[in-house]
């Protein structure tokens, strides 16, 4: 299964004052309608004397840590081996699997009236295996920014060993 969706977030500060609209329509009109509704929200705040102000356009960070891997699955192809594996290890044991096996690539971009205009990407990739026995289970989860840290057939190994040790307390 494959979904892609979009969201806009727009956050206003006015005289102290601040206050924040999301929409996921990103028409003119829609994107108005969300400035407008942060605009009317932001006018009936108190005034909060902490607030920061909005930042400035302050050049690139000199630092920032990479969080996209562009080696992330995007295709079932891609997943299915991995997939694979955690059935077979699940039928070696014994046991029924269920899990998930993600990934996602999203970006974000910031702007504002002072100058400010950034995008940042990132991925994330995550296995999470459930293992089940007659009277037992096991679980194991991991995600990470790059798919290559993921191993599915060390996760579903742990996962049955989890599985097949949790039938042995309970006897």
């Amino acid at each position: 299964m494959t979904e892609e969706s979009s969201s806009v977030s727009i956050r206003v500060a006015i005289d102290g004052r601040t206050a924040r609209s999301t929409t996921n329509r990103l028409d003119d009109e829609s994107l108005k309608r969300a400035l407008t509704a942060a605009e009317r929200l932001a006018k009936v705040q108190e005034p909060d004397p902490d607030l920061l102000p909005m930042p400035e356009n302050g050049g690139a960070p000199t630092s920032v840590p990479s969080r996209h891997f562009p080696q992330l699955p995007r295709s079932l192809r891609k997943t299915a081996p991995g997939v694979g594996a955690i059935v077979n290890i699940a039928k070696k044991h014994n046991l029924t699997t269920a899990g998930i096996y993600s990934s996602t690539e999203g970006f974000e971009g910031i702007f504002n009236s002072r100058g400010l205009s950034d995008w940042h990407t990132q991925t994330l990739a995550e296995i999470s295996i459930t293992m089940l026995g007659d009277n037992s289970s096991g679980w194991q989860k991991l995600n990470s920014p790059d798919v290559a840290r993921l191993n599915p057939e060390a996760l579903a190994e742990t996962a049955a060993r989890k599985a097949t040790e949790s039938v042995n307390r309970s006897t």
